[in-house]
């Protein structure tokens, strides 16, 4: 019972046909010499179960066959579709390879009038900043825009607000609001003075007889013609 179960369970994996195919067939042997061999066709369908989903193609054309296929040959096949897949696997380019570093360096002279120095550097732009205090002095360098320094006194960046000219200015005033503007953008239309008659049309409305560049007869009725604006219109002629 163990060794069938082991055979119910057996996959391949990330082994190799050639190991996956010896412990197949030794499970297999192992029934035989206990005289409890499988069926040919049981045989099959445990080998087959047990192949990934890279062998889907293969499992679905010996199923398919009406005879079925002997456990040798089926291994050849297994064998080939294996060197198949090794040769169809994408290969890793390591010419573009490269690898990268953080470098920072630091060094102190002590002493009366000593010097601090601290560099640090990136890739994303630079940036220098200095502090003079006493008679020490001190220098940093940073190349990140992050680390960019900026006054909390005139709000502008380059200085901290030990170093602004105005931190002892009491009347000094930062100012927060910025000139707010109104602006309007009009497209330029192209007015066409003259008039068009509708051919399909038998009279035309218009307040100079004149626009009508036709020979027109005026109206002659006693109807009136009144627009939204109240304007009474009186100019009505037909177009010859």
């Amino acid at each position: 019972m163990s060794i069938h179960y082991q055979l119910a369970t057996l996959r391949k994996g990330d082994s190799s046909i050639a190991d996956y195919y010896h412990c197949f067939t030794h499970l297999i042997d192992t029934l035989v010499a206990i005289d409890q061999p499988l069926p040919h066709h049981k045989s099959l369908s445990f080998l087959l179960a047990g192949l990934g989903a890279d062998y889907d193609s293969l499992v679905t054309s010996v199923q398919t066959q009406l005879t079925p296929i002997a456990l040798e040959d089926l291994y050849s096949h297994l064998l080939s579709h294996e060197l198949r897949l090794s040769h169809n696997q994408p290969s890793v380019n390591l010419s573009t390879a490269s690898a990268n570093f953080l470098n920072k360096t630091s060094s102190t002279r002590g002493g009366r009038g000593g010097r601090n120095s601290n560099n640090f550097s990136t890739n994303q732009g630079r940036n220098n900043f200095q502090n003079q205090r006493g008679r020490g002095r001190g220098r940093s360098n940073f190349s990140n825009s992050s680390n960019r320094p900026f006054c909390q006194v005139c709000q502008k960046p380059r200085h901290v607000a030990l170093q602004c000219y105005h931190r002892f200015d009491n009347t000094y005033q930062y100012d927060n609001n910025p000139q707010m503007q109104a602006l309007l953008a009009t497209p330029q239309q192209t007015i066409d003075p003259n008039w068009y008659p509708d051919s399909g049309t038998t009279h035309h409305v218009t307040s100079d007889l004149a626009n009508l560049n036709v020979h027109v007869d005026e109206y002659q009725g006693s109807e009136l013609i009144r627009v939204g604006s109240g304007f009474k219109v009186s100019t009505v002629a037909r177009v010859e």
